[in-house]
């Protein structure tokens, strides 16, 4: 998961452990910097490739927070209520996302393994370096519009959905009665994608810019106004 804030080419990469409550951070934990452009959730393979990915693309404005002390906590060590890993709960049953990726009315927040990017024939490496590109993407078009962000576009996140479920529907999770925990309440399967790990990697190649509202950044030199 990656938030995107206005850029700040003076920070560098930092890697920080954000310690549970009553215990202390293990020793490679680092200050967390006053300000980053990206700030990277959870360091399984989807954080760490990203930070690869922006880094390599010499985007090095950017922090990756980990509250384990090793490699891929965000599952295990989680205390949210219903965020738990292969098992329904609400926190994922019900979401939506343009392209697996970004979410209608939550700018400049970007998901790696969101909604229906799940697999059971192949890897979802795959899935992740596809989702990485689109995003390195979406943070170099900021950069060439000069935008404070992007925002999904309610429309374009339904027909992305719409799409997705018609394709769904034809599988062995959703015919003969087959019941799992891939489906929800509603019988919707919000977590695996229906097709081709090519089919992806093609969706997710760059930006569509029909599918966003373009946030502009605020005119610092304009005056306050009052109604």
């Amino acid at each position: 998961m990656a938030g995107l804030g206005a850029r700040d080419d003076s920070a560098g990469p930092v890697a920080r452990e954000v310690p549970e409550a009553g215990r202390a951070a293990g020793p490679r934990a680092d200050p967390l910097p006053g300000h980053v452009r990206v700030a990277i959730i959870g360091a399984g393979f989807g954080g760490l490739g990203a930070g690869i990915r922006l880094r390599n693309a010499g985007l090095t404005d950017f922090v990756i927070l980990e509250r384990a002390a090793s490699v891929g906590g965000t599952w295990r060590d989680n205390t949210y209520p219903g965020c738990t890993c292969d098992v329904p709960s609400h926190l994922y049953s019900y979401m939506r996302a343009l392209r697996g990726t970004t979410i209608a009315g939550f700018p400049n927040l970007c998901l790696v393994i969101g909604p229906n990017t799940g697999l059971g024939h192949n890897s979802m490496i795959h899935i992740i370096e596809s989702q990485l590109d689109y995003i390195l993407d979406y943070v170099t078009t900021l950069d060439r519009l000069g935008a404070a962000a992007l925002d999904a576009r309610p429309d374009a996140q339904e027909r992305w959905s719409t799409g997705i479920e018609r394709r769904m529907a034809s599988t062995v999770w959703a015919t003969g009665g087959c019941v799992s925990w891939y489906l929800n309440a509603a019988g919707r399967n919000p977590t695996l994608w229906p097709g081709s790990t090519l089919r992806f990697r093609r969706a997710t190649r760059r930006i569509d810019l029909t599918e966003y509202t373009v946030v502009p950044r605020p005119d610092r030199h304009k005056g306050a106004e009052f109604a």
